[in-house]
């Protein structure tokens, strides 16, 4: 929802921790940009671009990129005038599909092959569900009320050796048997369909030279691929920020509200893994891979046993060398049981794929007893006021200046992703921040000195104080020097940072 091109007046850097004047998260320096008065810059202009995103890996190829924008702004005389802004982008966003295995589970390390059974891919969502077959087996291999059970005592009983022991021989050792869900790829989960529409619109009203309202809305709605703890599709977003402010040259009173809509945004990779729990719980899933590949062990096992003490091998070397042979053929036995439990898998482009994940899709994170959800509830609203007076008119000798806000953050994800406060309500939290700063010219006004002091606190940390000096020396009319010491902070975490340059 930001300035358009066609809006843009001028931007003005200001590096360095600037929480003195800026208040918290100031903390990297502030970059200020002002947008065209509809007194000074009217009439109707326009702006097309066009060009085209290329790429030759597994994405769309080549595809195209539109950037339209159109501002008008009209004066009706030296008191009203007013400005509307539109701008809209389109473009296939880049599309992710590193399919390097980042689990470091069962020994392997970051490469592209999908041989790990506990397989979890960069760009695939999903596979990040995983359990250790040999821990979860171990109970069932231990008891005689199942198949497998039976089998592995039998097997003891005729040989005298263990049922533990026997359990060992035909599985992998217990830190190389993580086996992971199949994920899908990114490409098949995320909308790629970038877009953003923002309107702009402001009415101003000067009741003399030097006195002004304005009030504004500027509004923007879009999607994009956004990545953070997870991968999101920022689908549908909306925000808007409504200001009303009243400013002079020497102060301004202004209010203003940021509300931003989720809309229909969702978390990726939670939506991977819904599909695979829509379609099959996990339970059942590693409950089917788990039994297809005990029952191809076991019975490799014992047959390998018996043929090697047919061979004329003592029992014990036969016993090692069968559990070799079985050991050595386990990613045979991980491939049949995963053949087995993906048996019927949602396909990406099927209609079952499709309609379990506009299931989970629409289910707000984290979902509930009837399945996994993955939609980003959103709805908070920031509120603030603020004002800034300047005493240039009253004081000449020196420069005094004086501000404040106050700011509340209404957080709103209809008890989905925020904590709750005693009474089981969303947090509403407040904050508030005040500054003086004074400054004097000496030597013929060639050197500026100033020094500013600002206070700011959050209801949930201690308040915080943000001093800044500076000196700036001007020499030959256009050259400058410049020394400064100033601090800057950011709320929550309230780590101080200090700028020398």
């Amino acid at each position: 929802m930001g300035i358009t091109e066609l809006d843009m007046d001028n931007v003005e850097v200001l590096p360095g921790a600037a929480s003195a004047l800026y208040g918290p998260n100031a903390l990297n320096g502030i970059v200020l940009m002002n947008s065209k008065s509809p007194f000074q810059y009217q009439g109707l202009s326009a702006v097309v671009k066009s060009g085209i995103l290329s790429e030759s890996g597994r994405s769309k190829g080549t595809t195209g990129y539109y950037d339209v924008a159109v501002r008008y702004a009209k004066a009706l005389n030296d008191k009203f005038a007013f400005k509307i802004n539109l701008g809209y982008i389109k473009a296939d966003d880049w599309q992710a599909y590193d399919d390097r295995d980042q689990s470091l589970l069962n020994g392997y390390g970051l490469d592209g092959t999908r041989k790990n059974p506990g397989y979890n891919g960069v760009n695939l969502y999903g596979d990040e569900t995983n359990v250790n077959m040999v821990g979860t087996l171990r109970g069932t291999a231990m008891s005689t009320n199942n198949p497998l059970g039976i089998g592995i005592a039998q097997f003891s009983q005729a040989t005298g050796i263990p049922a533990p022991t026997i359990y060992g021989a035909m599985m992998p050792d217990s830190v190389n048997s993580f086996v992971s869900r199949t994920g899908y790829n990114e490409r098949d989960l995320a909308d790629y369909d970038t877009k953003n529409l923002k309107v702009n619109a402001a009415l101003h009203y000067k009741f003399n030279p030097n006195l002004e309202l304005l009030a504004q809305g500027s509004y923007g709605t879009g999607t994009t691929v956004y990545t953070g703890a997870d991968r999101y599709s920022i689908k549908n977003f909306r925000m808007g920020q409504y200001k009303l402010e009243l400013r002079a040259d020497n102060f301004y009173v202004r209010a203003y509200t940021t509300q931003e809509r989720s809309g229909d945004s969702y978390a990726v990779g939670t939506l991977g893994a819904g599909i695979n729990e829509a379609w099959k719980p996990s339970t059942t899933w590693f409950t089917q891979y788990f039994g297809t590949y005990a029952g191809a062990a076991l019975p490799a096992l014992i047959q390998n046993f018996q043929q090697n003490m047919g061979a004329g091998q003592a029992p014990n070397v036969a016993f090692a060398n069968a559990s070799a042979t079985v050991r050595g053929n386990a990613s045979g036995y991980h491939d049949a049981a995963r053949a087995v439990a993906d048996n019927g898998r949602f396909m990406p482009g099927t209609q079952q794929f499709n309609d379990a994940a506009e299931k989970v899709r629409d289910k707000p994170i984290p979902g509930d007893a009837s399945g996994v959800g993955a939609k980003f509830m959103d709805k908070t609203n920031l509120y603030q006021g603020e004002f800034m007076y300047n005493f240039k008119n009253q004081i000449s000798f020196m420069e005094l200046m004086v501000g404040g806000n106050y700011r509340v953050y209404a957080l709103n994800s209809e008890k989905t992703l925020f904590a709750v406060d005693d009474n089981g309500d969303e947090f509403r939290i407040h904050e508030y921040g005040g500054y003086v700063q004074v400054g004097k010219k000496l030597l013929e006004d060639n050197l500026k000195l100033s020094a500013a002091l600002r206070y700011d606190k959050n209801e949930n940390f201690e308040g915080q104080f943000s001093p800044r000096l500076s000196a700036v020396y001007t020499f030959l009319k256009t050259h400058n020097i410049r020394a400064s010491y100033q601090t800057g902070f950011r709320i929550p975490i309230a780590r101080t940072s200090t700028s020398i340059c």
